[in-house]
């Protein structure tokens, strides 16, 4: 069994000079190579460990899906230290609260906004929260907040300004270091059971809870998600989850496994807009993601007016009448092969470019039940998307629809690996991925080995 760090290791050995990660930015998309992005992950981990954090140490990331989370994630790990992940959503009490049980000497934020929630006013000025003051230094990824008028200056008091610095300067001492450190051996970083990452998540089970993961189980979810649906460098996938959630974490690790480009969008825009110009080959999102996209390319349509909406409608029916007989495994007849075509032309190949791009092979819902009629629609379009289903404590996925093996209002199969049991009406999970068994607290049943939750 591997470690993250090992995985890593071996992705830049084999693809080094393919692209690994792409970043919008305001005159377009930048590419990073796996070998550059070693590289960068391992600058990180030399100004972090100049920083006193090694082997056993905590560092906490709060930020959106981005570039830059993805180096601090490995460089975390490049350091023998492992991730505590803190949610965007949550209030600032709830921040400091984690904080103070996360055990952190590090925190990387995105901007100054971000910045600002570990402060708080007090009298003669702003002051660190509490929970913050354990922490050796906080780094922030943007100096200026591009939608706010906050800046670095107006957010951290004058006392405390040696204990924050910019993104650029901590890569900038990581880089200085490079010349003097010695060789790095990944497989002295650490074993398989030591921890990689510490997740926050609220799902369905009730209030947010702390989830420690080990590098054999994200390993193994990787390992079971690659044995289960063909993933490869050729594949290019838009990152929708930040890392703060398992899910974003899982989706990570699998594009290091399988050598996926993982694209990240513009952080003042939304993934769908930028949909078309990642043009991905693979997608998987939370399923309010796709209500998005189906609601807003349905608009666009509509706003052609009264006739071209009725001839959408109708386009769509047939769409679905198309899909569900592929799905059944039978071939269309003669009349519904021409009202196919014929919707096509007319609406369904417009709407599968407005939500899929050219490339799209499948997409996938996790996170939350669809909601109904949702995935019918983008079976309509031509568009196979799949819902699926895992828990923090599994590292991500444990069920997964595919694109030759799916039921529709369910979420799937095991991955291989994952054992699956319904106990007095509750869904109980043992695997490799998981430490022990988890008691879902989630209401489903099995028939023919696919999940259905209640």
């Amino acid at each position: 069994m591997s470690t993250v760090a090992e995985l890593f290791a071996d992705a830049r050995d084999r693809w080094g000079d393919r692209p690994a990660l792409r970043t919008r930015t305001a005159t377009g998309w930048v590419t990073h190579t796996w070998a550059e992005w070693f590289d960068s992950a391992r600058a990180v981990a030399l100004a972090l460990a100049d920083l006193g954090v090694g082997r056993g140490a905590r560092v906490a990331l709060l930020a959106r899906a981005r570039r830059e989370a993805a180096e601090v994630a490995l460089g975390v790990t490049l350091a023998g230290a492992s991730l505590v992940t803190l949610p965007a959503r949550a209030d600032d009490d709830a921040i400091e609260r984690l904080l103070v049980g996360s055990g952190a000497s590090v925190l990387l934020v995105d901007d100054p906004v971000a910045l600002g929630r570990v402060f708080t006013a007090a009298r003669g000025g702003r002051t660190l929260r509490e929970g913050a003051r354990s922490l050796r230094r906080i780094v922030t990824f943007d100096a200026r907040a591009r939608r706010a008028t906050a800046r670095f200056e107006d957010v951290v008091p004058v006392a405390e300004r040696s204990r924050v610095m910019r993104w650029s300067d901590l890569m900038a001492a990581g880089r200085r270091l490079e010349d003097r450190a010695p060789p790095l051996d990944v497989r002295a970083l650490g074993a398989p059971g030591d921890a990689f990452a510490r997740v926050h998540t609220a799902g369905r089970r009730g209030p947010r809870r702390a989830v420690s993961l080990t590098h054999a189980q994200v390993v193994c979810a990787a390992e079971a998600l690659a044995a289960r649906v063909a993933l490869g460098p050729d594949d290019a996938l838009l990152a929708v989850a930040p890392l703060s959630s398992v899910f974003g974490l899982s989706q990570l690790v699998t594009a290091i496994r399988c050598g996926l480009t993982t694209s990240f969008a513009d952080l003042e825009a939304t993934p769908e807009s930028q949909l078309a110009e990642v043009n991905p080959t693979v997608l998987a999102a939370p399923p309010h993601f796709y209500e998005r996209l189906r609601d807003e390319a349905l608009a666009h349509l509509h706003r052609e007016g009264r006739v071209r909406r009725a001839l959408v409608d109708e386009a769509l029916a047939v769409g679905l009448r198309a899909a569900e007989r592929a799905r059944l495994g039978r071939e269309p007849g003669v009349i519904l092969k021409a009202e196919h075509r014929a919707a096509r032309a007319v609406a369904l190949d417009a709407l599968r470019a407005r939500v899929a791009g050219s490339r799209l092979r499948f997409a996938v819902s996790v996170g939350a039940p669809l909601a109904p009629g949702v995935a019918e629609w983008f079976h309509a379009c031509g568009v196979s998307l799949l819902e699926g289903y895992g828990v923090a404590e599994a590292a991500g996925l444990t069920h997964l629809n595919t694109p030759d093996a799916r039921r529709v209002g369910s979420v799937g199969r095991a991955l291989p690996g994952v054992e699956t049991r319904i106990v007095e009406g509750e869904v109980v999970l043992r695997g490799p991925m998981i430490a022990g068994e988890v008691r879902t607290g989630d209401r489903g049943a099995l028939d023919d080995g696919y999940l259905s939750l209640r």
